[in-house]
């Protein structure tokens, strides 16, 4: 009867080993899953306010076709028309940001809204670049075009 009884505890904690690391695995694949989602988010957000930072910086660019927009109401738009339009893209784009950036992110981004700079927009892409990928071992100069 006693070989029964520790066979029977045995099978049990066997039973709940297993249950516990297949909850773990659950959790840890969900958990991954939004790491990678939040990661594919900000990658596609991250370029596309780039597009538009740097569009904002050489409008004769856009005339060019040299860059694709989300937005499509920007084809044709020049002048100040066209920098009105692409700023407010930067502040939706910043908004969107707000939830997923990292502080640096948000604070790079804001100090080009408020001072559009070739400067500002490189300390935002070295910004954007640790966010996704860690340290960056590459500076302004580097990236500079």
């Amino acid at each position: 009867m006693e070989i029964i009884t520790k066979v029977s505890t045995i099978l049990s904690l066997m039973g709940t080993g297993a249950f516990i690391g297949i909850f773990v695995k659950y959790f840890l694949d969900v958990k991954k899953e939004k790491r990678l989602k939040n990661q594919e988010f900000k990658e596609d957000w991250y370029a596309n306010l780039l597009v538009y930072m740097r569009s904002y910086l050489n409008p004769e660019s856009v005339s060019r076709g040299f860059y694709h927009f989300q937005d499509k109401s920007i084809k044709g738009l020049t002048g100040e028309n066209l920098k009105i339009r692409l700023m407010e893209n930067i502040e939706e784009n910043y908004l969107k940001i707000l939830l997923y950036a990292n502080d640096k992110v948000i604070l790079s981004v804001k100090d080009f809204i408020n001072n559009p700079s070739e400067k500002n927009l490189l300390n935002a892409i070295i910004s954007m670049r640790n966010d996704l990928w860690g340290k960056t071992k590459l500076n302004i100069d580097n990236i500079k075009i």
